[in-house]
């Protein structure tokens, strides 16, 4: 068992608000993770207080994500800022490779035709729609777990951001002497390192 990196994973919602009532159900489906040590933070425009600009709150979040997930339906497919979302979600993924991008599928929509999409996994398994389960909770369990591996996957891959790393680098004495900041500090590997108290999701 590998020592679990103990930091917070963030995952972002990005759904149709006609789809609002499984936005909360999947957030009370994802409970237990985020009461967990809290290493879940999960956001949705929800958060967002009045009075503050919807847009640039949301998009001030976006680069700060861990985990994208897209409750996707027609009603997503059709809304102008939904697609935004995820077209800013996939160049946020190409410049930050440690990004997931999971398609959670609501119903029956064609959501394979958007750019990028198909290549994904999706959840429920084999992008089965949540509303097409004899039981929603199934469906949503099926959820629950796919997104708790990705989330151990990051506790025992945990490596420095880029923009962490990028400000260290701006540092009087590593900038001035073009010092590059993996020559003066070592990154451990945690997953090499054996487990210590405390168990896996």
């Amino acid at each position: 068992m590998s020592y679990q990196a103990k930091f917070t994973v963030k995952l972002f919602y990005s759904y149709s608000h006609k789809d609002q009532k499984y936005r909360k159900k999947m957030e009370e489906s994802l409970t237990l993770l985020r009461d967990q040590d809290s290493i879940l933070n999960d956001w949705s425009d929800q958060k967002i207080l009045p009075g503050q600009h919807i847009t640039k709150k949301i998009k001030e979040r976006m680069p700060e994500t861990d985990i994208f997930t897209f409750l996707l339906s027609q009603d997503f497919i059709a809304s102008e800022p939904c697609t935004e979302e995820w077209k800013l979600a996939r160049k946020i993924a190409s410049e930050r490779h440690s990004v997931f991008l999971v398609p959670i599928i609501l119903s029956d929509c064609s959501w394979k035709d958007m750019e990028g999409m198909s290549k994904l996994k999706a959840l429920p398994i084999d992008g089965q729609p949540i509303k097409s389960f004899p039981h929603e909770e199934t469906g949503w369990l099926q959820v629950y777990e796919g997104l708790k591996e990705v989330i151990n996957h990051f506790r025992k891959t945990f490596t420095i951001k880029d923009d962490f790393r990028k400000e260290m680098e701006k540092t009087d004495s590593l900038s001035q002497n073009h010092i590059p900041l993996q020559s003066i500090f070592v990154f451990p590997a945690i997953s090499s390192y054996p487990a210590r108290s405390g168990k896996e999701l």
